[in-house]
């Protein structure tokens, strides 16, 4: 996981550099600039790096899979128009590829190759079965994903808490509303500005295309989200595919950055010539301050803003152990115990099995070890996590008395654990531990490793 931490500042670089080689061809290199610099500027300075697409330090997954989604872009915007076969072929092996990183921008990118296709070609016979290849194709790579999950449990979503996480910036209240407006203001103006002008800087039809079409399937999945949300509307309109909507918010902001950079460059071309084709020497200056300014303040904002100091998190990533700490915008901070993750990984087995409480269990899931029960919004939408979790309560009450319900506990534990591995718990350190059998292996700054020792278990002693 260390390696993980330290390598996310470097990976996540290729971020930027597809985005700004994806608008290169959607707008050229100025308007990809300028775009790119909205993109990790603003995108990664005013807003959590969940909720916006930008640059971070953090590995993770959406942030790892936007290159992927740029590429694909990319692909689709240079073969979309096409009518081989080859070109449909390698359009869905790119779509399946995205799909098993992530199911947002697989969606999006299904979206756009189909109004890209039909746009181009027309609504023919032959576009819908070059469409139907790059379908299938698709469904190929997302069959190793969605077969297990169709034939062991028939799609059946157990546990909807996964999926009904909410982010604090999706949450229906005002202030959420408020940041939302005021965050996605510049890029509507942006829009508006690029309409008002369509006629001295066209964009290319194939662009208008991709772009509306990625920012109309964001907003139509935000739109509804807010609407069931704030009416807490049921049924079958607010209740199929529902994924978490800062995703869509996620892609929205990147497709919006595009449109910055568009009108930002095109304005700035407008404004500095003052006869077509003939810049003005002392506006260019003008111009060229603004901008180095603009980037100065936005670089000083973006290295020390609220919620990833980027310095701090680069300074602990080369040592051999630290501290990471990740504030969300309504919530405290919280440890993630990286000292437990180590002790764990170094001294204990994949297959030996771990009781903790609360946030502990990201330092067991780190280190890839077993657990009893992991926290309802990070399990397994395809169980039922009540029960689960009712075996790590019962287990962790089992430790903090000495009787015969505590011996029966334990005794169950060990049998769940199996033959040959060892059971633990990770508790904090302000836990009260009262039961012999548990002995203390390691003590960190938030929390104690406690191994559970062989006890003699008698047939009576172990609960059906």
């Amino acid at each position: 996981m260390s390696f993980w931490v330290q390598i996310g500042p470097w990976i996540n670089l290729f971020a930027p550099l597809t985005f700004f080689l994806m608008n290169t061809r959607l707008l050229g290199r100025p308007a990809a600039a300028a775009a790119t610099a909205v993109f990790v500027l603003f995108n990664s300075t005013l807003s959590a790096p969940y909720n916006a697409a930008g640059y971070t330090p953090q590995p993770l997954t959406p942030n790892l899979t936007l290159p992927l989604f740029f590429l694909g872009i990319m692909l689709i915007h240079a073969r979309g128009s096409s009518i081989r076969i080859l070109d449909a072929a390698v359009i869905g092996n790119v779509l399946g590829i995205v799909f098993l990183a992530h199911t947002v921008p697989a969606l999006l990118l299904s979206a756009v190759v189909t109004t890209t296709a039909f746009s181009q070609s027309g609504i023919r016979l032959r576009t819908l079965l070059w469409l139907a290849i790059v379908g299938l194709v698709e469904l190929a790579w997302g069959m190793l994903l969605l077969g297990p999950l169709f034939f062991h449990y028939g799609l059946h979503i157990a546990n909807p808490a996964p999926g009904a996480w909410m982010a604090a910036l999706m949450q229906p209240r005002y202030g959420s509303w408020l940041r939302l407006v005021a965050f996605n203001l510049p890029g509507v103006l942006a829009a508006s500005g690029a309409w008002l002008l369509r006629r001295w800087a066209p964009l290319a039809r194939r662009t208008v295309v991709i772009l509306g079409t990625w920012i109309a399937v964001c907003l139509i999945f935000l739109v509804r989200h807010e609407a069931c949300a704030t009416l807490d509307a049921k049924g079958a309109l607010c209740e199929t595919f529902v994924i978490p909507p800062h995703h869509f918010h996620f892609y929205l902001a990147a497709a919006l950055a595009s449109v910055m950079g568009h009108t930002v460059w095109q304005w700035a071309r407008w404004w500095a010539e003052t006869t077509p084709g003939r810049p003005s020497s002392p506006r260019v200056a003008a111009l060229s301050a603004v901008a180095v300014a603009t980037l100065a303040l936005g670089t000083f904002c973006f290295l020390f803003r609220s919620h990833t100091v980027v310095y701090l998190w680069v300074e602990r990533a080369v040592q051999p152990t630290f501290e990471i700490r990740m504030r969300e915008l309504v919530q405290n901070e919280r440890p993630l115990d990286i000292g437990a993750y180590n002790w764990i990984a170094t001294h204990t087995r994949p297959s030996d099995f771990f009781v903790t409480d609360g946030w502990a269990a990201f330092a067991v899931m780190g280190a890839g070890r077993r657990l009893v029960s992991t926290p309802e919004v990070f399990s397994n939408a395809y169980l039922i996590w009540a029960g689960r979790d009712a075996r790590r309560l019962r287990f962790i009450a089992s430790i903090r008395s000495q009787n015969a319900a505590s011996s029966r506990a334990l005794c169950d534990l060990l049998a769940e654990t199996g033959r040959g591995n060892t059971a633990f718990f990770l508790l904090p350190n302000e836990d009260l531990v009262a039961t012999d059998p548990l002995e203390l292996v390691w003590r960190g700054n938030y929390h104690s490793v406690y191994r559970v020792n062989p006890i003699t278990c008698k047939p009576d002693e172990k609960s059906n």
